[in-house]
């Protein structure tokens, strides 16, 4: 039997290439942004070339929650059915967007099923770090939503009947 510490860093190198996956995959990122415009949060594209059309990234999507606007949004329509009141709407310095992610994580760690992994990385979240930013929103998709199946690539599950997390 393999020592205990071997188990756990196996399990955190699992979890840090589901990670990976959900930064990084194209189709993915499309996924996460048609379920934020579902629940009334859109995120803005980059910039694109002079006449090209460009994609939302998975950078895109972290810098739009950065100030935390769109965090609280989100977190709202999820909890209450609307955005959450007492926020900065047009926060100009760090501290006001610190305010409003804190006050968005404040919400959610009154979930019991909520994953506390990212709900105390506000300077992260603030920073726009992308890890932080897909580590809390999927740890927020897998809570909201009710299949078995979380974060999964469609062709991936057709294909082999599994995604990147299972319950």
């Amino acid at each position: 039997m393999a020592p205990y510490y071997t188990v756990v860093w196996t399990d955190f190198l699992r979890f840090a290439a589901s990670l990976d996956f959900a930064t990084k995959d194209g189709r993915l990122v499309q996924r996460v942004v048609k379920w934020l415009a579902a629940h009334g949060v859109r995120v803005p594209r980059g910039k694109a070339k002079t006449g090209e059309k460009k994609a939302t990234t998975a950078a895109d999507v972290a810098a739009a929650f950065a100030d935390g606007v769109r965090l609280c949004d989100l977190v709202g329509r999820l909890t209450s059915g609307s955005p959450l009141a007492g926020i900065h709407r047009t926060p100009r310095a760090t501290s006001s967007r610190k305010a409003n992610v804190n006050r968005a994580l404040a919400e959610l760690r009154k979930r019991p099923r909520m994953s506390a992994g990212y709900l105390w990385a506000t300077e992260k979240i603030v920073c726009g770090d992308e890890d932080a930013v897909w580590g809390l929103l999927k740890d927020m998709y897998n809570d909201f939503t009710k299949s078995n199946v979380r974060f999964r690539d469609d062709d991936d599950a057709a294909n082999k009947g599994q995604g990147i997390d299972e319950q």
